[in-house]
């Protein structure tokens, strides 16, 4: 699997993880956060990183 090329952005991975659930997240130097879809081989924009918040309820505002 390869994490540096598209859709994540062109500024390379800065820290891989996984969830309590097996799902595996990649933040980028670009400052977002990437979710990788199991045997697609996608990664996803979750649309967190910087300048994005999460309040107690667990949506999202700018």
């Amino acid at each position: 699997m390869q994490i540096n090329t598209n859709p994540l952005d062109t500024m390379g991975v800065s820290s891989l993880n996984f969830d309590h659930q097996g799902n595996l997240y990649a933040a980028t130097y670009g400052g977002m956060v990437w979710e990788y879809i199991n045997n697609t081989a996608l990664w996803v924009n979750t649309k967190y990183g910087i300048g994005v918040s999460i309040n107690i309820t667990g949506s999202t505002r700018f």
